[in-house]
């Protein structure tokens, strides 16, 4: 009951702060469809993008480690502290990098878009120290004030006709929420653990261990997984269209909320779970996967994936006729494995196992591959965007099947 109790409180703080920063973009999408002529919306949604998959480039695998240390040490510690200066120090680097760029296109939405690289890293790191320090409390006001943030976007939403004004609009929301977090923190805390003491150098040797050894397999595997679920800036937008692009987009975006806060549960057990040994990870893991009502979602996840993929391959190659937001209700069928496979991909992390992340997901890179040498080819297909979701959900599929059986041979054994 304790356990359960202490999850609960873990998610609160969690899924808030991930609610209302992914709502938030949610919202932005939603009105943009509606507002928006194709160009400008595509526009708009493919800027974001490219600021996220930078993020992913800049982050060189630091996140999950800011998570898998947050209970590993009792006392102060100072590893944990440099990866949270060194992510932000990276974010506003990267965000100088985007900005200068802008300027230089002459593209103020860009420039402008570049600060989303700072903010959400400055959420990162103060979710994790509301969880270090079990901050659990008042988190009532905390939501007040950021729910009306995300009332007053709404508002101003309303009365915008141009793409760049909704970035500026999402620009000062997500600022808004930041500095909410952050007052809820306290300055003390933030000082505490991004400006005070020094890095020792039996400190520097972790570091260098965690960037050199075990980030590089999370930095690969999360890159190549960002790069696949954005198909639509890496492939479709320049060698299909804006128009197919715009219709990928909308639906990819329109459903991303719905793994992101779900991924705050997974990340709440997690963080609970940091300081167990292996035997006790086993033993947990082993208790959940042996579970009836847990098979049956695995089944029935994977059977969705599999309808969405031969739905995809009958709409591209006419057999179906395609209606305008079947797209949007694949991406649905597709989300509960893309679930389970964040689950089975934080739960063989804590067992060292990154590397059989990173292998499973190469099938995501093998799929991604598939579809460029098809764009390539040229031919000039009706609904081809639905040949490329129907390779996504094949490597989603191999994926998850990989880690899955892996898992339950690891289950089995110990």
């Amino acid at each position: 009951m304790e356990f359960i109790l202490q999850i609960s409180r873990r998610l609160s703080s969690f899924a808030l702060v991930r609610f209302f920063f992914s709502i938030g973009r949610w919202l932005i999408a939603v009105v943009a469809l509606n507002s928006l002529d194709t160009n400008s919306f595509a526009t708009l949604l493919f800027i974001i993008s490219v600021i996220e998959i930078i993020k992913i480039i800049s982050d060189f695998g630091l996140e999950p480690f800011m998570f898998l240390r947050i209970d590993i040490v009792r006392k102060r510690d100072r590893v944990w502290d440099f990866i949270c200066r060194a992510k932000v120090v990276l974010s506003i680097i990267s965000f100088l990098l985007v900005f200068s760029v802008g300027v230089y296109l002459e593209n103020r939405g860009l420039a402008i878009c570049g600060a989303l690289l700072i903010t959400g890293s400055l959420v990162t790191v103060l979710q994790g120290i509301i969880q270090k320090h079990s901050l659990l409390q008042r988190l009532h006001v905390l939501a007040f004030k950021a729910g009306s943030a995300l009332f007053s976007l709404a508002l101003i939403l309303l009365y915008l006709d141009h793409w760049e004004s909704f970035i500026f609009a999402l620009v000062l929301f997500e600022i808004t929420v930041v500095a909410v977090i952050a007052q809820h923190v306290g300055f003390s805390l933030i000082r505490y653990h991004l400006f005070d003491g020094a890095l020792k150098n039996n400190h520097r040797v972790k570091v260098s261990k965690i960037l050199l050894n075990k980030s590089g397999f999370i930095y690969l595997t999360t890159l190549i997984a960002n790069l696949a679920a954005r198909s639509d800036v890496i492939l479709i937008r320049p060698l299909i269209g804006i128009a197919a692009q715009a219709q990928y987009t909308a639906a990819y975006r329109l459903t991303e909320p719905l793994l992101q806060i779900v991924a705050s549960i997974i990340l709440s057990v997690l963080v609970s779970r940091s300081n167990f040994s292996n035997l006790d990870n086993a033993q947990t893991l082993g208790r959940i996967m042996k579970l009836l009502w847990y098979n049956v979602m695995c089944m029935g996840a994977l059977g969705l994936a599999c309808v969405a993929a031969t739905l995809s391959v009958s709409f591209f190659t006419g057999a179906l006729s395609a209606q305008s937001n079947m797209l949007f209700l694949l991406f649905i069928a597709l989300a509960p494995i893309r679930i389970l496979n964040q689950f089975h991909s934080y739960a063989l992390m804590k067992f060292n196992l990154m590397r059989i992340v990173f292998l499973s997901t190469l099938s995501l890179a093998l799929t991604f591959g598939i579809t460029l040498m098809i764009l390539l080819a040229g031919e000039d297909y009706a609904n081809i965007i639905y040949l490329v979701f129907a390779l996504f959900c094949a490597g989603e599929i191999i994926n998850f099947c990989y880690q899955w059986f892996y898992l339950r041979k690891i289950v089995c054994t110990s």
